[in-house]
């Protein structure tokens, strides 16, 4: 058995194996080394689009997204909120006192007339 057991991870061998050509090592190498830096450009791409540096969004765009995020609009809908329940409470006690001057107004039965003779006899009441 061998130390390395393939479970760990590879490593390129310092020297070339027994009766292999030093040629073909060479040219192992070369094309590890190849993958290695290939793979290192895809990676700096990721990371550069990761990382913010790629295009920022239209400046519209970025303006919706900031007033949607910005803390203080939350502030700003509570205080409309508030304003708009004040609203709707104070036309509340409107048509109640509408409703209680109607009340009042409403036609009351008229009295009944007073009669002829008693107004000459006794005067007007």
């Amino acid at each position: 058995m061998t130390a390395d057991s393939g479970s760990g991870p590879a490593t390129a061998p310092t020297s070339p194996p027994d009766g292999a050509p030093a040629d073909e090592t060479d040219a192992r190498l070369n094309a590890v080394e190849a993958e290695q830096q290939r793979q290192g450009g895809i990676l700096q791409q990721i990371l550069a689009k990761v990382s913010g540096s790629a295009p920022a969004a239209p400046a519209p765009a970025q303006q919706v997204t900031e007033d949607r995020l910005e803390p203080g609009s939350v502030v700003a809908e509570v205080i409309a909120e508030l304003g708009r329940r004040d609203q709707a409470a104070a036309q509340e006690t409107e048509r109640e006192t509408l409703a209680q001057r109607v009340a009042k107004l409403e036609e009351k039965p008229p009295e009944p007339p007073v009669r002829k003779v008693e107004h000459v006899m006794w005067g007007p009441r």
